[in-house]
């Protein structure tokens, strides 16, 4: 048909009597699909409730006009015009979103990059991330290969020491080589240190005694100060030092290589209780190493000063003066002839 057949109808309502009227129905034929369309049009009868007449009113709903607006929302009363303009409205933001959406990740392909992408020559370059990451990977695969060389040239805590200096060994072993050598020479410092002796050691006793270099630098050094002060006019020497003293005492052997006599000079300054002592000049016997007297004071029992004389050819010998010459060797002895106390000095006035 070129126009729909209208085709009316009157419907009785369940419930109503027969010959009542009803409600009055229209039927046409929809150019576009070619189905049947119902459309409620009034209502009558005993005056009971007429039916959905309109879209609000729940009927069906009609197709519509090329005029209706696009439906405001997916769940009202709206013609298929007003829905398929508002699903075209949305369709059209679908599209602008998606081509959005191709754009964002055409740009975030060429950030990132093709598998294909070889490694990025440099860090500072425009590259891709598939390019840098390449170029990371084969920068890791550097150090890994540098890391396991240096560890095999580094070495093991448990490498032996190296057994030369110019071998294939890691560094450990060589560090432990060092240490070795180290230690000898630490060694051998300690045996030299021992051998050369310190500061404050004592001379040599003898020529032949077992004892360090210093001593015997001191031993020599004694020895030459006696040339020394042979090789000197008249000089002193303090055979005893001031002090008291409260036993007998007896200073140093005194070498002689020119002197012919001597004064010996004893100071006493100092006594407590009733102290009485004795000072002898003695020789030694360089064989035997035993001493004989010389020349000795009477006893010495108060402050004040004594002097022994020794000289070849002194007139007027006495029990202090002898006119007997200087020995070799010799030595000063002080006899306490009991254990009060004496604060006294001997010095010797060495003439030639």
């Amino acid at each position: 048909m070129a126009d729909s057949a209208l085709i009316k109808a009157h419907v009785l309502r369940p419930g109503t009597s027969a010959g009542i009227t009803g409600n009055t129905a229209e039927a046409r034929i929809d150019p576009i699909t070619g189905g049947l369309l119902v459309y409620i049009v009034g209502g009558g009868g005993d005056g009971g409730t007429g039916g959905a007449v309109t879209i609000a009113d729940g009927a069906f709903e009609t197709f519509g006009a090329k005029a209706d607006s696009p439906a405001t929302n997916d769940s009202g009363a709206f013609t298929h015009m007003a829905l398929l303009k508002r699903s075209l409205a949305h369709l059209q933001e679908v599209i602008d979103n998606t081509l959005q959406t191709v754009g964002e990740l055409q740009t975030l392909n060429t950030s990132v990059g093709l598998p294909s992408d070889t490694p990025a020559p440099d860090d500072s370059g425009t590259w891709t991330y598939i390019s840098l990451f390449k170029r990371q990977l084969a920068q890791l695969q550097v150090a890994l290969t540098t890391l396991a060389h240096l560890d095999a040239t580094q070495g093991d805590i448990a490498d032996s020491p190296a057994t030369d200096d110019t071998g294939a060994f890691s560094l450990v072993a060589f560090q432990k080589r060092q240490l070795e050598q180290i230690q000898l020479q630490l060694n051998e410092l300690l045996g030299l240190r021992a051998t050369i002796g310190y500061t404050d050691d004592p001379p040599a006793a003898s020529d032949t005694a077992v004892d360090t270099l210093m001593a015997f630098t001191k031993r020599l050094l004694q020895r030459i100060t006696v040339l020394i002060d042979q090789n000197v006019d008249n000089t002193a020497l303090q055979m005893i030092a001031p002090g008291v003293k409260s036993a007998t005492t007896s200073s140093a052997d005194q070498p002689n290589r020119k002197w012919r006599g001597a004064h010996f000079v004893i100071e006493t300054t100092a006594i407590t209780g009733t102290p009485s002592i004795t000072v002898r000049l003695e020789a030694k016997n360089p064989f035997t190493g035993s001493y004989y007297p010389i020349l000795e004071s009477s006893p010495i029992t108060m402050i004040g000063t004594v002097v022994l004389k020794t000289y070849p050819g002194f007139p007027g010998q006495t029990l202090q003066v002898s006119a007997d010459f200087l020995p070799a060797v010799f030595r000063v002895t002080v006899v306490h002839l009991n254990a009060d106390p004496v604060d006294y000095s001997v010095t010797a006035m060495l003439q030639l």
